[in-house]
C-alpha cells in the first residue's frame, strides 16, 4: 500500500478545500488520472470531509463503500439526534486540517480511519444511551390517546336521541368542549343505559382535555356500575388519564387490572403501553 509524502497530503487538502486556481486544479486532476492510488486517496479524504461536514452523504465512487467503518460513520451523521455531536467534531476536524495546511503535517490512511472509528464509537454510544432513555408520559399519552379516534360511535333506534348524540359528538370533534359538556350531560338522563355509558366516556375524555382531572376520574369510575359492555373500557381510559398527569404508577395499576383478562378492551394495545412504561 502506497504512502504519500507530506507535500502530497497538503496538496490533497488544498485541492479539496478549493484553495487553487483552475490551472493548478487541472494539473492535480491529471496526476490523479495517471495515478489510481492517488485518486483513491483523494476520494477517501473527500468522503471523510463530506461525512463530517454533513453536506454530501453519497460517496464519490462505489468502490469506496466497502469500507465498513466509513459507512458506519456516515450513516451515524445522518441521525438528527447526533447533529450537535458531529458539529463539535466538525470544528475539531476543520481546525486540524487548517493546522495541517500551515505546518504541512501528514494525514495518512491510518489517521483518517482512526478518526472515523472514534466518531463511530462515540456515535454508537450515543445511540445506545438515547435508545435506553424512557419514553416520556407526554409522548406515550399522545401516541395512545391518538386524538381519541377510538371513541364509540353512536347508534340508536330513537331518531331524537340519535340527533342529540350526533350533535354532541360534533361539538366534541370541533373541540367546543363547554358546549359538548352540556350536551353529553343532558344525555345522562337518557332511558338507554348504552347512551348513558357512551356519554360518560365522552364526558371523561372531555374533562381530560379541559384538564379537569378529578371530574374525569369520577366520570370514568361511574362506568363500573354500568350494565353494558362499555364498563370494561374504564381501566383503559383511566390509565390514559393518569398518563396525562404523568402518574405512571397509577397508570400501570389500571393497565394491570385491564390485562387480567385477555378479552378486555384494548388488551393488546394495553400490553404494549404497559411494557413501554
Amino acid at each position: 500500500m502506497e504512502e504519500f509524502d507530506y507535500k502530497t497530503y497538503a496538496e490533497i487538502d488544498d485541492y479539496l478545500s478549493n484553495q487553487w486556481d483552475d490551472s493548478l486544479r487541472v494539473q492535480f486532476e491529471k496526476r490523479m488520472n495517471d495515478n489510481p492510488l492517488l485518486k483513491k486517496e483523494v476520494e477517501l479524504h473527500r468522503s471523510l470531509k463530506n461525512a463530517i461536514n454533513q453536506k454530501d452523504w453519497e460517496l464519490t465512487t462505489p468502490e469506496m463503500y466497502h469500507t465498513n467503518t466509513l459507512k458506519t460513520a456516515i450513516q451515524l451523521t445522518k441521525n438528527e439526534e447526533h447533529a450537535q455531536l458531529f458539529s463539535q467534531v466538525n470544528k475539531v476536524h476543520n481546525s486540524y486540517f487548517k493546522k495541517q495546511s500551515k505546518e504541512v503535517l501528514s494525514l495518512n490512511k491510518k489517521n483518517v480511519l482512526y478518526l472515523i472509528s472514534t466518531i463511530a464509537a462515540i456515535g454508537l454510544l450515543l445511540i445506545t444511551w438515547i435508545y435506553n432513555q424512557p419514553i416520556s408520559s407526554e409522548k406515550l399519552y399522545a401516541q395512545y390517546a391518538n386524538d381519541w379516534k377510538d371513541l364509540p360511535s353512536f347508534i340508536t333506534q330513537n331518531d331524537e336521541t340519535q340527533s342529540l348524540l350526533m350533535n354532541a359528538e360534533r361539538l366534541f370533534i370541533n373541540k367546543q368542549y363547554k358546549e359538548a359538556e352540556a350536551a353529553f350531560s343532558n344525555l345522562l338522563n337518557s332511558n338507554s343505559s348504552e347512551v348513558q355509558a357512551q356519554a360518560l366516556i365522552y364526558l371523561g375524555v372531555l374533562y381530560i382535555e379541559l384538564e379537569k382531572y378529578s371530574d374525569a376520574l369520577s366520570t370514568f369510575s361511574k362506568l363500573s356500575t354500568s350494565d353494558t359492555l362499555f364498563k370494561y373500557r374504564m381501566h383503559w381510559y383511566k390509565s390514559l388519564l393518569y398518563l396525562k398527569q404523568n402518574k405512571k404508577v397509577e397508570a400501570k395499576k389500571e393497565l394491570q387490572l385491564l390485562l387480567s383478562n385477555p378479552k378486555n378492551y384494548k388488551y393488546t394495545t394495553a400490553k404494549k403501553l404497559f411494557d413501554a412504561l
